[in-house]
C-alpha cells in the first residue's frame, strides 16, 4: 500500500498568519512510520517538502481543492497498477496497518475520529 498526501503551502483568508504545518507533518510522520509506511507527497513546483518523497506539479496551491484533485490524477496516471494507493490529509494518525481493498473494491473510506 502506498500512502500520498497533497500538500502545498497556501494562506487561507482566514488565517492570514499561516500555520505551522511543520509540527502536524511531524506527529503524521512519526505514526505513518510507526506502522511501515513511507509518506510520498504531491506538491507545486515550490511547495516545501514534508513527506518522505515528493512529486512535484505545476498547480496553484491558492486552489488547494482542485490542485489535490490534479495532482491525484497526474500521480495515478503514472503509479505501479499493481500496487494499491491511498490519499490521506497530513493530519491523519494511523494507528494500525490500513487493510488491502479485496478484490473488485477501488474504494475505501476511513473514519478520523
Amino acid at each position: 500500500m502506498r500512502l500520498v498526501v497533497y500538500h502545498a503551502d497556501a494562506h487561507h483568508p482566514s488565517h492570514p498568519g499561516g500555520f505551522d504545518y511543520g509540527a502536524l507533518w511531524k506527529m503524521f510522520l512519526y505514526s505513518a512510520h510507526l506502522n511501515g509506511y513511507q509518506i510520498t507527497q504531491l506538491t507545486s513546483m515550490d511547495g516545501k517538502q514534508y513527506g518522505d518523497a515528493v512529486l512535484r506539479y505545476d498547480v496553484d496551491p491558492k486552489l488547494p481543492m482542485f490542485s489535490r484533485e490534479q495532482c491525484w490524477v497526474r500521480y495515478l496516471e503514472t503509479a505501479n497498477e499493481r500496487e494499491q494507493h491511498c490519499l490521506l490529509e497530513p493530519d491523519f494518525e494511523i494507528r494500525k496497518q490500513i487493510p488491502e481493498l479485496p478484490d473488485g473494491f477501488d474504494l475505501m473510506l476511513l473514519n478520523r475520529t
